[in-house]
Order: C-alpha cells, then structure tokens, then sequence
C-alpha cells in the first residue's frame, strides 16, 4: 500500500524539522557548557578575594592576640619585678633595725612611768628609726611595735597597741584582735590585703607589709616586735601602670592562693574559690590563655615568683585585644561586598558590549586555518565556543612545536659551544666571547674554573645534573661523558676558598636530587678564557683522582700543596715559551707573578726547592735562546744567576732576561704559530699515550711533510717533537708514580712507552735517577 504524495511530503518535512531542531539544541547545550564553564570561573575569581581576606583576618586575630600576649607578659614581667623590688627593700629595712642593739633592750623594758630613765634610750631609738627610715617613697607609714605595748612611728612614738590601733592605724575590714594576731604570731614576714585603713590624718585603700622580730633561741609563742609598712594602692598601681593604662587589670594572690590586691577594671572576690581557680593556672612559672568571666572573653596571663612564691595575674578583656582588629575586619568585608557588586556589574556590561568582538575573532581565525589549510572548520555541530578552543588548542601546539625545536636548537648550539671551549679550539678572546653569546652564554667575570663531578652511577649523575641547571638557570653545565659532568664558574679574589665550598655544596646538592658517591674535581682559575681548557683538565684529572682514592673533593691547587713540590709546571713551562715567543710580555709577567705566588706565598718553598725551580726556569731560558739563535752566552747567564743568593733574586734575573726576549720576538710570532701550538698542544696531551704516537702520525694529522713537520714543530713549541713528548711522557709518568696505584710496567703503558725498559732509561736520562728510586 503506497503512501500519497502529500503525506509522504509532509513526514519528510517533519523529519526535517526534527533533526534542525535537534542540531540546534546540541548547538545550545554546547553553548550552555560553554558559558557554565566561564561562569564557574567568574564564580572562583569572585571568590578568591574573600578567601584570600578570611584567610588573611584569621592569621591576623592571631598575630593581635599573640602581640597582646607579649605585651601583657613584658608588662606584667616589669611590674612583678618593680613590686619584688619593694618587698625586698622594705625586708632588708626590717631587718636592719631588727638587729640594733638599742631597739633590742627597749624589747624587754615593762611600760614607761613618770620619770623613768630610760626616756633618752627611747628618744635615740626613735632618731634611729627616722634616719633608717628617712626615705619615704620606699618606707611609706612605717611603724615598730613592741610586745611591750611601746609603739615607734614616723611623727612620734605611742603607748599602747590597742591605742595605736584605734587612733593611727585602723583598719577597715580587720578588727584589732585579728591585726595584732596576725602580726605577732607570724614566723615570717607576710602581706595583709589591700583595703582601707585610717592613719589619723588620712583614709586610704593599702596593703600592710609585717615584719616579726623573734628571739628564734627562746622560741616565743609571740614574736619581741613587729615592723610594719604600708603599701599604697597608688603605689601599687604606679608599678603596673602600662598594663592598668590598657583597661586591663592586675591581681596578686599570695603564696596559699590567697587574694592580696586587685586592681583596674577587675574586682575578684578572693574567697570565692571558682574565682581563684579561674584566674589562676595550676602550671609554674608562665601561663597565657583565655577566659570567660563574667560574660566577658578575657585574656589572662599568669606568672609565679621564684623568690617568695606569690602568683600575679594579668587580666585583658578580648574586646580591648581586637578592638582594632574588629575595625579592620568590617572594612575590610565592606569594601569586598563593594567590589564585588562592582565586578559582577563590570562583568555583566562586559558580556553586553562584547560579544561582538568575540564572533570578530572567530571569524578571523576561520579565514587563518583556511589559509593554513587546516582541518578546522565550522560546521553546523561545533558551537562558535568549541571552535575557538581548537584554534586556540592548535595555535599552543604550533607554539609548543616551535618553542620545543628553538630549545633543542639552543641546547646544541650550548654543548658545541663548550665542547669547542673545553678542547681549546678557540684562537682568540673575541671569539670566544661572541661565540658564547650566540649560544646564550655571557662569560663577563675575569677568572673561570672548572669543576668536574664523577660517579659511577652515571644515568643517575646526569639527571641530577639536569635538574640542577634546570633550577639554577645561570649555571653552565657540560655533560663531558656518560660518567662525568662538568660546571664552568667563576671565581673571586676576596675569598680563595670559594671554589672549594662551591664543589661541596653542588656535591651535596647533586646528592639531593638523586645522584650517588659524586666525586669532585676542581682545576684552577684562570684570567684568559683560552685557558679554560687547562682548568678543565685539572679537574677532571682531580675527578678520577678522587675517585681511585675515595675522596669527595680534589682541588688541583692544594693537591700540590699537600706534596710541597717545586710549583714549576708543564704547561705553565709552556705558556712561559709561547708568552715569550708571542712577544706578550704583560703574560711573562703574570707568569712569574704566579711562579711567586705558588713557590713563596702559598708554600714556602725550600732553598733547595728554589734552586729546582731557577733551574728549570734557566733550562726553558737556555733552549728558547738556542732554538732562536739568539746571541746569549750561557756560561754568562748561569752566573749571573748564580750570583744571585736568593730564589727572589734569581727570578728577577730570569724574568729580565724572559722580556728582552719578548721585546724581539714582537713581531716575529704570526698568527699561524699560534693557532698551531694550541692545536698541536691539545692534539699531544690527547695522545701521549698511543705507543704510535710519532713525527709520521702527527705530519699526517696537520696535513704536512714529515721534515717541515719537524722544524715548524720545533720553531711553535720551542723544542723538537721527540724531546717534547718525551718530557710530556715523563711529567705524567711522574704524577702516576706518585699517586703510587700503579706498578711500572702499567705506568710505562699508560704514558706510551713500549716496555718498561725504555720507560727506565728514558727516565733516568731525564732526572739522573731511576723511577723506583724517585718513587721512594
């Protein structure tokens, strides 16, 4: 049964109608995503401010209240210690008087009658006691009471201890059978608590410090006599006035917990246990916590004396504590909700005005992927949004692509830079210079050296190294080989042994970040850059050095120290020949600057050892002069140096002689010589151990004839090629014997020699002994 035309139309209609519509609503859905996501991260960034500022108040209450609680505590310290103070001045005048002789005979005199004799002693010991206690700011109303009912104070004495009670010295709230009891039958020295007390010629609120003089031999329920002071409430307030100024409140309880004063805005009720107990910490010494009182959060602190065992508590109320902190605080929300209807207003308006520009952006990066031939395009089923954020995703992965190939480009363009500077490649400053900069390097200091840190644990080595250069970003690292990694720094004169610590420290630091048993090397500094590779040697030498003898850190300097041997060496009697030949004098005399320095101002070389060294300097003199053909007799210059008695002297001589040479050989060094020296330098130190190693294969390698090899070896290095390896043999024979690991027959094959025989004669024909023997 077939369908008619119309309905068949109209079901293909709403067909049609269906799937726009249900394109157009994954359209709005991947919209809604879009704008849910942007809202959720308007939503944080509103939030942060009100993170941030909670988290700030609340480190904030707490820095006031432990900033109050330092302040309570220095201000109840310097109270306590000025109360202290008056309590033992005021014992120190009680006892004074309690041992006068005078005052001890009136202790047993029975009453005065009318015309009794002992009216003149009684007048001296009243003189006695004004003059004791003359000074009124620490001796306030004193007054001495004998058991004999004879009673001395400041404006006169009296007669009778229920009178003087009654007319001088009456006490509010304690009846005089309680006062006298309290002060005659007491063992020690006590205060009774502050309240009113009536002096006759004025009403004021003090407390009462007694004294008890006792005949301790006679042991008396009763003490001879009492001497009593009295402690005004505005003194006491004067001692702890900072902590009363700050609304806050001062009390002090005795040695049984009882309540003596309480001042400021705090009134305790001391027979009221819960009070004592809630001021009062059961911990010795100091205390500071909260309390509620009253109502009121309070901060307290407590402090105990370590002389007489009485307890001072300082009381606070936390609404003084955060008084400002509470002004603060509500500005600080106010000004967060303003902000914040400002922000949501700024973002509302954002989205009403530009939107626009968003579509703007859309459509350019369309015409730019269509241009790119990318296979980004707009389609009905991708929102404007997801199409932005692929174009954004495919611009980053461009960036990333090139950014990963400019990193790689530099890296390669670092390691060849150090390759070619570690192996000396490099015929001038400048160039070095202009090549570092190119590869990212800037080498602006005066002195470089190297440190070369080995392990055996290689993979672990180098990537430990990796991560330290990725943190220290102006270190310059140079993987030298699967065991070895290299560190060019500079050094400064102001601390020579900065070079040491700066090994230990990157040692330690390499171990941290995973590398195991790293030895270092340390090669000395060096002005030129040129030179660098001689420091890079040196360290890798004292590198497996380190390693053979299990030491963490060789510096090249102090290992020749340590021997104490005549500093004269190889390649300083090299740079000595190619200085003298380049006619650099300012390089001879660095050159003998650091001959000095080395043989007299770091090792305080022997005479013997002097001699060693002016002969070495004389022999590299005598040759250079030959070789030049250079009109110097050399029976004149062996005197002449001779003469000269001491080792400073002689080298005087010999540097005088080095820069005449200079002088006419200014002209005569090209430039070829001395790009040839260092190349035949490196090439020599590179290969002095291959038994081959001869005129034939050297020619080869430099691309010249065996016989003009010969003489332009001579002519660059000052000596021919058989005596300049011989001699470069033996110095390294030399350096191995005296690690003394190795037997003769392996020395003789490391350094090149075919036997050890050869190794023997050629040996003892250069320093007149043999090898064993200069071993021992």
């Amino acid at each position: 049964m077939f369908e008619s035309p119309d309905i068949f139309w109209t079901m293909r209609k709403m067909r049609s109608i269906t799937i726009r519509m249900t394109r157009q609503k994954l359209k709005r859905f991947h919209v809604k995503r879009i704008y849910s996501t942007l809202l959720l991260s308007y939503g944080a960034l509103l939030a942060a401010p009100f993170i941030a500022v909670f988290l700030l108040l609340s480190f904030w209450k707490n820095s006031t209240e432990n900033y109050y609680s330092e302040i309570m505590k220095n201000d109840l310290t310097e109270g306590r210690m000025a109360f202290e103070k008056q309590l033992d001045i005021m014992c120190a005048g009680a006892f004074s008087v309690s041992n006068d002789s005078d005052l001890k005979w009136v202790y047993f005199l029975d009453g005065l009658k009318d015309g009794d004799n002992n009216i003149a002693a009684l007048i001296r010991c009243n003189d006695m006691l004004r003059q004791t206690f003359a000074d009124s700011e620490h001796y306030q109303n004193y007054s001495v009471i004998m058991k004999n009912e004879l009673i001395f104070r400041k404006s006169g004495m009296v007669v009778g201890d229920k009178f003087f009670y009654d007319n001088y010295c009456t006490y509010q709230n304690t009846d005089f059978e309680t006062w006298r009891k309290q002060s005659f039958e007491s063992n020690t020295w006590q205060l009774f608590p502050l309240e009113e007390i009536d002096t006759g010629e004025r009403t004021f609120q003090a407390m009462t410090f007694s004294y008890p003089v006792r005949n301790y031999i006679q042991q008396e329920p009763e003490a001879n006599a009492v001497v009593q002071f009295l402690l005004s409430k505005e003194n006491l307030e004067q001692m702890f006035g900072q902590l009363l100024s700050r609304q806050g409140g001062i009390l002090i309880y005795g040695a049984e917990d009882r309540l003596l004063a309480s001042l400021g805005k705090i009134n305790a009720d001391g027979d009221d246990p819960e009070n004592t107990d809630l001021f009062l910490s059961e911990a010795t010494g100091e205390d500071i916590r909260q309390i509620k009182w009253n109502g009121t959060d309070c901060l307290v602190v407590n402090q105990t004396s370590e002389e007489n065992g009485m307890h001072f508590a300082a009381v606070l109320p936390m609404a003084v504590v955060m008084q400002n902190f509470q002004r603060i605080r509500r500005a600080a929300w106010l000004i967060l909700f303003t902000g914040a209807v400002l922000e949501i207003g700024l973002g509302c308006c954002f989205a009403l005005r530009y939107s626009k520009p968003i579509h703007n952006l859309i459509d350019n990066m369309q015409g730019f992927f269509m241009l790119e031939d990318r296979e980004i395009h707009k389609t009905e089923n991708i929102s404007e949004y997801e199409y932005l954020e692929k174009g954004v995703h495919a611009l980053l992965d461009d960036y990333q692509s090139l950014n990963a190939m400019l990193q790689e480009k530099t890296v390669k363009e670092r390691r060849n830079f150090l390759t070619l500077l570690m192996n000396g490649e490099f015929d001038t400053e400048l160039n070095i210079i202009e090549e570092a900069a190119h590869a990212g390097i800037r080498l602006v200091q005066k002195d470089y050296y190297v440190l070369v840190f080995g392990s055996e644990e290689g993979e672990k080595l180098l990537s430990a190294a990796k991560k330290c250069a990725e943190t220290e970003t102006e270190q310059i690292w140079y993987p030298v080989d699967p065991t070895h990694v290299a560190l060019l720094q500079y050094c400064t004169e102001e601390n020579p042994m900065e070079p040491l610590l700066v090994g230990e420290q990157t040692a330690e630091k390499l171990k941290q970040l995973g590398a195991e048993e790293v030895y270092v090397g340390i090669g000395s500094c060096y002005t030129e850059k040129r030179e660098i590779v001689f420091s890079y040697q040196q360290a890798l030498y004292c590198s497996d050095k380190g390693k053979i003898e299990k030491q963490n850190v060789v510096e090249y300097s102090r290992e020749l120290w340590k021997r104490n041997m005549p500093w004269y060496p190889l390649e300083m009697e090299e740079k000595l020949q190619a200085a003298t030949k380049n006619g650099n004098s300012e390089q001879v005399k660095e050159i003998f600057i650091k001959i000095r320095e080395e043989n007299l101002g770091k090792i305080h070389l022997s005479a013997n050892g002097g001699k060693v060294v002016i002969s070495g300097i004389t022999s590299t003199l005598i040759r250079m002069c030959n070789n030049m053909a250079e009109s110097m007799e050399t029976e004149q210059l062996l005197e002449k140096v001779q003469t000269e008695q001491s080792f400073p002297k002689a080298l005087e001589v010999l540097e005088t002689q080095f820069l005449r040479l200079c002088e006419e050989n200014y002209h005569s060094r090209s430039r070829k010589s001395e790009i040839y020296y260092q190349k035949l330098e490196e090439y020599l130190e590179k290969n002095y151990g291959n038994p081959s190693l001869g005129v034939p294969m050297v020619a080869e390698e430099f691309g010249l004839s065996e016989n003009y090899f010969s003489i332009f070896f001579k002519e660059t290095m000052g000596k021919s090629f058989s005596s300049y390896l011989e001699k470069l043999r033996l110095e390294k024979a030399k350096k191995l014997i005296a690690e003394g690991k190795w037997d003769m027959e392996t020395i003789a094959q490391m350094v090149g020699y075919g036997s050890s025989a050869t190794f023997r004669r050629a040996f003892k024909r250069a320093y007149g002994i043999a090898p064993s023997a200069w071993k021992e």
